[in-house]
């Protein structure tokens, strides 16, 4: 059975477009750099925090964060059109504690789908987006979208060095118009451990992709990591 494959067109740079009045409409992608001792001290001016999650990961007692930011509706009504506001790109943040101080441990603007690229939903409003493992120093991002064929995405990410990488994803789908709307695919890509898990036959395969995926440069829906699966 051929599997299913998502498409979506990714928007992978800044946001340019036109309102209704001809003006141009930019939205810069900051650098959050430095320390601070909270964390609305890395909330750059005319964004903020649309989700977020603490937990320890760095074993030294003390709470990390993972934010998911995006453009403040005030700055986003000054731009009628809903092509604008639907891909605004949105900014993932990894703030960890050193000492009694919080710093960047990490940002990407490519990972987090705009509003619009969910479908008939924000792909973070209709699941839970961030979450923190303490026990495995782990962050997990989950996305949820479609029309009729609906898809979930979990990415999990762990420190290897000095690079946050995809240690496993899992990918699920379903028929919004079945009556059970059960999963007819649910697969997880285990990257350590080179394994495709059938969730739903319990079946186990040998994953091929050896690439390694990073946090910093992740883009959902890029990687072929199985014949016609993209996570």
């Amino acid at each position: 059975m051929r599997l299913f494959i998502v498409t979506i067109i990714l928007f992978l740079s800044n946001v340019s477009s036109f309102s209704q009045t001809g003006t141009p409409f930019h939205i810069d992608i900051p650098q959050i750099q430095g320390s601070g001792k909270m964390v609305n001290d890395f909330i750059p001016a005319r964004w903020h925090i649309l989700e977020s999650a603490s937990g320890d990961l760095n074993g030294d007692a003390r709470p990390d964060y993972v934010l998911i930011l995006g453009v403040t509706n005030k700055e986003l009504a000054m731009h009628a059109i809903d092509t604008v506001r639907n891909e605004v790109p949105r900014l993932l943040v990894v703030l960890v504690s050193d000492k009694k101080e919080l710093k960047v441990d990490q940002q990407t603007h490519e990972l987090i789908l705009p509003s619009g690229f969910g479908g008939n939903f924000d792909p973070i409003e209709m699941t839970e987006p961030l979450s923190i493992d303490p026990k495995n120093k782990s962050i997990t991002v989950s996305m949820y979208g479609g029309l009729r064929e609906r898809w979930v995405i979990h990415y999990v990410f762990q420190k290897d060095d000095l690079d946050w990488t995809l240690h496993s994803a899992t990918l699920s789908t379903y028929d919004s118009t079945a009556p059970d709307q059960a999963f007819h695919y649910d697969s997880t890509f285990d990257f350590v451990h080179k394994k495709v898990i059938d969730n739903l036959t319990k079946e186990t395969h040998d994953l091929t992709w050896t690439q390694v995926l990073k946090l910093k440069d992740m883009k959902p829906f890029e990687n072929e990591v199985a014949p016609d699966v993209r996570i």
